[in-house]
C-alpha cells in the first residue's frame, strides 16, 4: 500500500524521537505540518507498511496514555518497549514530565502574533525543576535553563535567545519596551522592576513568569501593539490590567480592537483566599462583585476567587469586547503534573513563561 503524504511526514518525524523520550499525537501532527490532525496520527502509524523500521511505540496520547497500535502488539508490549528504551511507565501511562520529547505549550486563536504559554513539560531540567523550567532565578542549573529556553523558543516560533524580561514584584508598573531592553537568556533578570511590558516594535519578544498568578497576553493586531502582563492578586488589585491598556493606547491601540488571553493560572475552584482579596478586588472594580468570588463551604473566613473572571471584568470596563477575551490552558494547582504551581510545591518549583512577539513581517 502506497503511503500518503501525511503518513510519510509522520514517519519522518517519528524517526527523529530519540531513545528515552516520547512524543504525543498532537506534537507529531504539529511537527508534520498538520496541526489539526492529531487523531489521524494514530491511524497513520497503525497502517505503517514498515512497522519494524519505525519506533512507533514512542508516540503516546496527550495525557501519556499508551496505545497498543503503536507497538503492534498491544499496550503491554508497548510498555515493555518503552521501559527498555528508558521511559518510565506507570498504570498504562508514560512519564511525560521527564520524557516528553518537545516542550508542550498553549496558544490561542484570538492572538495573531507569535505567542506561547509554556507548561512544565518537555525540558532538560531535573529534580524539583523537572522538566521545562524557564525561571532563571529559581536555583536551577543555568545551562539547563538556557537549553530549555532554546528549545522552547525554537519550537514555539520565536527563534531567538534574546527576550525582554523584568523583575516582577507584584506591582502595577508597565514598561514600554524597546530593543534596548533585550537580554540574552541566562544573563539573569535586570534589576528594573515591572510586572507589565508593552511594545510596538517587531521581533521583540516580551516575557512574563508565573506559577499560579495569571499571565495575560494582549494585542491590537491593526495597530501592531502587544503586551505581556503578570497578574498576581496584588497587581490585579492595583489595576495592572488598566495600566497595560493605557500604555497600549499610547502606542496607538484601541480598546475595541484589543484581544486578551489569560494563560494557565489558579482558576476559580482552586484560588482560596482570606477576605482581604475579595475586598481589594471590589475596591478596584468599583462595582458589584457578583459571581467573581464566593465563601468556601466549611471554611469560615475563606473565599474562592475567580481571578480570571476579575481580570476579564476589568478589561471589559476598559472597553474590550467580550468576544475578544479568552483563556488558554488549565488550572495550575489542579494539574501539578502539567504546570508549575507555587502553592502545590510550597515554593520549591520552576516557572512557566508566557511570551508574545510581533512578527518581523506584517
Amino acid at each position: 500500500m502506497a503511503a500518503t503524504a501525511f503518513q510519510e511526514a509522520v514517519y519522518r518525524i517519528v524517526q527523529l524521537i530519540p531513545p528515552g523520550n516520547v512524543a504525543t499525537y498532537g506534537q507529531i501532527a504539529w511537527l508534520a505540518g498538520y496541526p489539526r490532525a492529531a487523531r489521524a496520527v494514530g491511524n497513520a502509524l497503525h497502517v505503517n507498511p514498515l512497522p519494524d523500521e519505525i519506533p512507533c511505540f514512542r508516540v503516546v496520547s496527550s495525557s501519556g496514555r499508551l496505545s497498543g497500535a503503536f507497538a503492534f502488539g498491544g499496550p503491554g508490549r508497548q510498555a515493555e518497549l518503552l521501559r527498555e528504551d528508558g521511559v518510565s511507565v506507570f498504570d498504562g501511562k508514560a512519564d511525560l514530565e521527564r520524557c516528553l520529547w518537545i516542550p508542550e505549550y498553549h496558544t490561542s486563536p484570538l492572538l495573531s502574533s507569535v505567542h506561547a504559554f509554556s507548561t512544565r513539560l518537555g525540558g532538560k531540567s531535573r529534580g524539583i525543576y523537572a522538566s521545562l523550567n524557564l525561571g532563571m532565578n529559581r536555583g536551577d542549573d543555568p545551562e539547563n535553563v538556557r537549553e530549555n529556553w532554546r528549545y522552547f523558543s525554537r519550537i514555539a516560533g520565536f527563534g531567538t535567545e534574546r527576550f525582554v524580561f523584568k523583575s516582577q514584584v507584584h506591582g502595577n508598573t508597565v514598561k514600554i519596551a524597546s530593543s534596548q531592553d533585550l537580554q540574552t537568556v541566562g544573563d539573569g533578570l535586570k534589576t528594573e522592576e515591572a510586572d507589565g511590558l508593552v511594545t510596538a516594535e517587531r521581533g521583540l519578544p516580551l516575557a512574563v513568569f508565573t506559577a499560579d498568578c495569571a499571565p495575560l497576553l494582549m494585542e491590537d493586531p491593526e495597530a501592531g501593539v502587544i503586551a505581556a502582563v503578570h497578574c498576581g492578586w496584588r497587581s490585579t488589585a492595583a489595576d495592572i490590567m488598566g495600566e497595560a491598556v493605557r500604555a497600549m493606547r499610547l502606542l496607538g491601540a484601541a480598546p475595541a480592537r484589543i484581544r486578551a488571553v489569560i494563560g494557565p493560572c489558579l482558576r476559580a475552584a482552586c484560588f482560596e483566599t482570606g477576605p482581604e482579596v475579595p475586598q481589594a478586588m471590589e475596591n478596584m472594580l468599583r462595582e458589584s462583585p457578583e459571581g467573581l468570588w464566593r465563601p468556601e463551604e466549611g471554611h469560615p473566613g475563606k473565599y474562592l476567587v475567580d481571578l480570571t473572571g476579575i481580570i476579564h471584568r476589568r478589561l471589559r470596563q476598559m472597553g474590550l469586547s467580550p468576544e475578544h477575551l479568552g483563556t488558554a490552558g488549565g488550572c495550575t494547582l489542579s494539574e501539578p503534573d502539567r504546570y508549575w504551581s507555587h502553592r502545590y510545591t510550597r515554593g520549591l518549583r520552576g516557572s512557566q513563561a508566557s511570551v508574545i512577539m510581533l512578527p518581523l513581517l506584517r
